[in-house]
Formats: structure tokens, sequence, C-alpha cells
């Protein structure tokens, strides 16, 4: 009886074993060809970085990038990336799995095209209802003689961007000057002109001068806003100054 129960026992368990050894092998099996079955798994791709192309009058002048604050930039992009195997072909219950699927696969070529042009026009039409005025970026002009933007700029909280709109328009002058300040953020550069004095990167302080007004105009359009508060919908009121200063 007992020898009966102990065979009966060892045929069970080679029955399972097999079981969940045909399993790994039919997962592993069909692992490989994910991609065409719609799972995404894109190739690592470099960092996307922000546009840092002057203005054609400012095509001339050389900077030096700064790949920390640069790369700060750049992570505020994102993509859909599938989580990498740990060389099973199956995830066990209590791992955690990230799918991607990537459903541009399931459109010809021509109805791609249209289902994204129907899609952006979605968005635009999704922007339009909900953005009001206030949203819109809005430049003051250089009649101070510093331009700068009013409104419409948005960092995410804990997030780096170009400060959009900064220029000096000013007579000519032996030294110009350019004092930035912020309440709930930091200032620092994307990458540093030759000619132009910083003082105060990555605090919340910064100040910008040159004896070249196109040197530092440069220098102002790589200029960066870092937040450093976690609050949602909350406002930064900075503090701006621009002095030109000339001979004594």
């Amino acid at each position: 009886m007992k020898l009966g129960r102990r065979s009966t026992c060892s045929f069970l368990l080679l029955l399972l074993s097999v079981a969940l050894g045909l399993l790994y092998f039919h997962n592993w099996k069909h692992s490989i060809p994910r991609a065409s079955s719609g799972l995404w798994s894109p190739l690592l791709s470099e960092p996307k970085y922000p546009n840092l192309t002057p203005e054609p009058r400012y095509a001339h002048i050389p900077f030096r990038l700064k790949e920390q604050v640069v790369g700060l930039l750049a992570q505020n992009n994102c993509s859909c990336v599938a989580s990498k195997g740990k060389g099973f072909g199956f995830s066990l219950p209590f791992q955690r799995q990230v799918h991607a699927f990537n459903f541009t696969s399931a459109f010809g070529p021509e109805e791609l095209l249209a289902a994204t042009i129907a899609r952006d026009q979605e968005y635009q039409a999704f922007q339009a209802r909900v953005q009001s005025p206030a949203d819109q970026i809005l430049i003051a002009p250089a009649n101070c003689p510093l331009q700068y933007p009013l409104q419409g700029v948005v960092v995410q909280p804990l997030k780096t961007i170009l400060v959009p709109g900064l220029s000096l328009q000013a007579s000519e002058q032996e030294v110009y000057q350019v004092n930035l300040s912020a309440s709930l953020g930091t200032w620092d550069v994307a990458g540093e002109v030759e000619g132009v004095a910083l003082r105060g990167e990555g605090q919340p302080e910064l100040t910008l001068s040159s004896p070249e007004l196109d040197r530092l105009n440069r220098q102002l359009q790589l200029v960066t806003y870092s937040s450093q508060s976690y609050e949602l919908d909350t406002a930064d009121t900075g503090g701006k100054s621009a002095q030109a200063l000339g001979v004594g």
C-alpha cells in the first residue's frame, strides 16, 4: 500500500516537472520574436537633447556645453520601454513587469499617417479647450532694456527648462550686465560662452556680464531654470535687472 502511494506521488511529481519544462520551453521559444507580436522593445538610443541652435545672428559665437545641465534638460523626455527579462521565458507572479505595445504595427502606411494627423488635431482641440490666455507665453519687450517672459513658462516640479525670450537690447556701452533672481528655484546655463562672466550658477541669483552685447545675448539663450519646489500650481515671481555700464 505504501509502495503504491510512493509510486503515485513520484509519478505526479514527474508529470508536474515535465509540464513545467514544456511550459518553460514554449515561453522561451516564443520570447525571441516578441517584437513581431506587438511588444515594443526599441533599441537603446541617446537621450534627446534640447535644441540649442542659435539665431543666425549669433551663429558665429561658440560655446562650451555643460554636460551636467544639458543632461537635466534631456531627462524631461520620456519613452515607453518594456521591461527586460531576467533570462526566463515567463514572468513570475511576484515580479513587476512593464509592457509597451507598438500600436503603429496595426495600421498601414496611409492609415498610420491619417491616424497621426487625426490624433494631433484632437490634441490641439483639447489644448484649446483646457488652456486659457494666461497659459500662452508672453514676452515683455526690451524696454527696461531687458526682454523676458511675463507668463506662460511652465516647469514641472524638480525639473529643468531653458528660459525662453531672454534678451538685452541696449545702446553701446563698456560692460553689459544682467541679474536674475528666483524664490522657488535656481538658475544655471546649458553652455558657457567665451567672453561672458558668470556668477551664481546653480543658485537662486545669477549674474551675467560681458563687454560684448552679442555674446551676452547668446549666453542668455542658454540660461536654465530648475524648480526646487514640490508644490504644484505655484508661480515663481523671479526678479530681473539689467545694467549698462559706460566709461567712467
